[in-house]
């Protein structure tokens, strides 16, 4: 005789929440800008700085569009030709996340602007904020191993905070704090400039954004949009940079602990150690 076993599936009362979470976000990129004139930049980010450089992009009419510095390991520097005379240097900035897909995920169950698939595996690709600006995606894993940081060629060998100016902080706060998990580590009103700076969610690297309170009022985007660097000595950046003949402005008292340069377009540049 036979004795008949039933097995089921335990039914629970409470429905399991399948969305997508965040995954982690591991740091900054890269920083991207628009340059007028790729020769005296590569004169600016190679002589002068030092920084190694990646093959150009070529276009399909056979035009280089695109050139990369390394800083560090895993960052980089983005120029990208300009379509037409831009008032605004600033294009977008990039960070690793743990997982490229399931944040493509995430941020579509969310409703924002991101491509309706991956292609292929640790795909990078632009995700547009609230106020639809770039904050592009890349997987860390298509670096291999997270190593430490190295003595790089070039002057400095980190980039640790990206700052630009928004439209709208509100949307701007929305993206970064309730959905990307930033913390926000600082707040400061001064004539109506209004700039509130976060920290990444798994990352010591920031971000810096600015908006302009009185919105007729024309934002000053060469000072605003920045980046800092980490380099090993301050003084011997400055040396460097003299030799070179690249003007360095040591801002506050004369103890240095940071200094500031600006690019060919006028895109500020701190360095501090």
């Amino acid at each position: 005789m036979y004795e008949l076993f039933v097995f089921s599936t335990p039914v629970f009362s409470q429905a399991i929440d399948l969305k997508p979470v965040c995954p982690k976000i591991l740091g900054i990129a890269h920083v991207a800008y628009y340059s007028d004139n790729f020769e005296i930049e590569k004169q600016f980010y190679g002589s002068g700085l030092g920084f190694a450089n990646y093959p150009s992009r070529i276009n399909k009419n056979g035009v280089e569009d695109m050139i990369k510095y390394k800083v560090g390991n895993k960052q980089s520097i983005e120029l990208f030709i300009e379509k037409k005379a831009e008032d605004r240097r600033f294009y977008h900035y990039a960070v690793f996340v743990s997982d490229s897909e399931l944040m493509r995920q995430y941020l579509a169950s969310k409703e924002l602007k991101v491509p309706k698939d991956t292609i292929r595996n640790f795909q990078n690709y632009f995700a547009y904020d609230y106020n639809n600006m770039i904050c592009e995606m890349i997987d860390i894993r298509k670096y291999g191993s997270a190593d430490k940081e190295t003595q790089p060629a070039g002057i400095a060998y980190h980039i640790d905070c990206v700052g630009f100016v928004v439209p709208n902080m509100q949307n701007a706060l929305m993206f970064y704090i309730d959905l990307l998990g930033c913390k926000e580590i600082s707040r400061t009103t001064d004539k109506n400039i209004l700039k509130v700076k976060l920290q990444l969610q798994d990352s010591p690297d920031t971000i810096e954004l600015t908006e302009y309170q009185q919105k007729n009022e024309m934002p000053d985007y060469g000072y605003f949009d920045y980046y800092s660097m980490l380099t090993f000595s301050v003084d011997k950046a400055i040396n460097q940079l003299k030799s070179n003949n690249i003007k360095v402005n040591i801002p506050g008292n004369s103890n240095i602990k940071k200094i500031e340069l600006n690019d060919i377009n006028g895109t500020r540049i701190q360095m501090h150690k």
